[in-house]
């Protein structure tokens, strides 16, 4: 009864991992297991194992020699719930859930075993001339427990090698105080257009990139939406990640957090998410470099990042993105998009629909923020005064900036200053909240 009393929970925690161990042997066995072990949960099936096991012992005591055999049996067996016992409170790896099935399979074969002799009469291990199927078993049992042991040793290893790795990163991070990259990456992919810059994975340069140790630069006009692309290529790489095939490291910078505007901003984050491993190569992606103070005119902070990146030696690559055919093309399916789906244009006559993709997509000139501008011009106005709004667009970024100063409605006699400023700092920093994101 003191082994039935370790093994019933033991069968509870372990059910699945035992279902599996004996369905090696006996293929419909998983499906039988589950059934005990819902009988076992509901203390139905408690009474007849008991039954079991004292039908065990009567036997014993009337097969004579044999209560010392059967003793040293369920001591053996045991011994093994006991170490069982401690794994149910741990994470366990596949191998070891597969040889914890194993192991448990040969248990309930030994009982089984036990309780067929004992009821026979002839528990007896040395018979001349063979070797007897129980014996067999328990060998079985010994070897297994044997590399179980070696298994958990193993385990054991890792799960504190694991713990003291996590508190060592722990402690870095805390003396780093590293500034939070994952706040700017988020705030990109909220503006992201489904289905803009897939074209950017076939390009041969970023393809080259991923597979050389190599510097790959990515310049546009202010505007052209490099931060959504890199947030594209941040969630490419990850991809990559987490299915072996590299870690990754990213940065904004970005002109409105003192943490993100020098090198120490940069090293500190990097550092942080590091994941060192030798048979991985490290993706690092760092976004809006001029978003770093280039002031003062020596050892400015923008400087310093690339003497940096002028240390590492590798080739570099280059992209001009407002250059390229599939920008344009996500510009014009943008454009698109808004026209056929705000609910500001649903009143405009087809032919002005036309001509405001035809004008947007010619004057974008790889500037999605140029766009987004006009657009959002476009669908607050009525629709009488569009081809007059066409006539008369800007051809720059800074000039849309100052236009919508100019015609910004006042309140109380106050100067609406926000836009123009804004175009002083960095002319991309327009914000719509009125589109879609792109």
């Amino acid at each position: 009864m003191k082994c039935l009393n370790t093994i019933v929970p033991i069968l509870l925690v372990f059910s699945g991992t035992v279902s599996d161990g004996v369905s090696l042997t006996f293929s419909p066995a998983k499906v039988i297991f589950s059934g005990i072990c819902i009988l076992l949960q509901v203390n139905v099936f408690l009474d007849h194992l008991s039954c079991v096991f004292v039908t065990v012992y009567q036997a014993a005591k009337d097969a004579a020699g044999s209560h010392d055999v059967l003793s040293e049996i369920f001591e053996r067996i045991q011994a093994f719930l006991t170490r069982v016992k401690i794994c149910s409170g741990i994470e366990l790896t596949k191998e070891m859930t597969e040889m914890l099935g194993k192991i448990m399979a040969e248990v309930l074969c030994i009982l089984t075993l036990s309780t067929k002799e004992i009821k026979q009469g002839i528990l007896i291990f040395a018979q001349a001339g063979r070797k007897r199927e129980i014996e067999s078993a328990l060998q079985r049992l010994d070897k297994l427990t044997q590399e179980e042991t070696r298994m958990t040793v193993a385990s054991t290893l890792q799960a504190v090698d694991k713990i003291n790795r996590s508190q060592s990163r722990s402690e870095l991070r805390n003396w780093l105080f590293p500034p939070d990259p994952s706040i700017n990456h988020r705030i990109s992919r909220s503006r992201h257009h489904e289905g803009t810059a897939t074209w950017f994975f076939d390009n041969t340069s970023f393809n080259e990139w991923k597979s050389s140790h190599s510097l790959l630069w990515i310049n546009g006009k202010p505007g052209s939406g490099k931060s959504i692309l890199c947030s594209s290529i941040v969630e490419n790489i990850k991809d990559m990640s987490n299915d072996g095939l590299g870690s990754i490291c990213y940065f904004y910078f970005d002109y409105k957090d003192t943490s993100k505007r020098d090198i120490h901003g940069l090293l500190s984050s990097l550092l942080d998410m590091l994941n060192l491993d030798e048979r991985l190569p490290v993706y690092i992606i760092i976004d809006a470099l001029d978003e770093c103070p280039n002031t003062p005119p020596t050892s400015s902070p923008r400087g310093k990042v690339l003497d940096l990146l002028e240390d590492l030696s590798l080739p570099s690559l280059h992209i001009p993105l407002h250059d390229q055919g599939g920008q344009r093309d996500d510009i014009i399916n943008y454009v698109d998009f808004v026209v056929h789906s705000h609910k500001g244009t649903q009143k405009w006559r087809s032919e002005d629909k036309d001509l405001v993709i035809q004008r947007l997509s010619e004057g974008a000139n790889g500037m999605f923020r140029w766009v987004v501008c006009q657009l959002d011009r476009l669908c607050q106005s009525f629709p009488s005064r569009i081809r007059k709004i066409l006539d008369d667009l800007p051809m720059t970024l800074d000039e849309t900036y100052i236009q919508s100063y100019k015609t910004s409605p006042r309140k109380n006699g106050s100067t609406p200053i926000v836009f123009y400023n804004a175009s002083l700092c960095r002319s991309a920093h327009y914000e719509s909240k009125n589109l879609p994101k792109f």
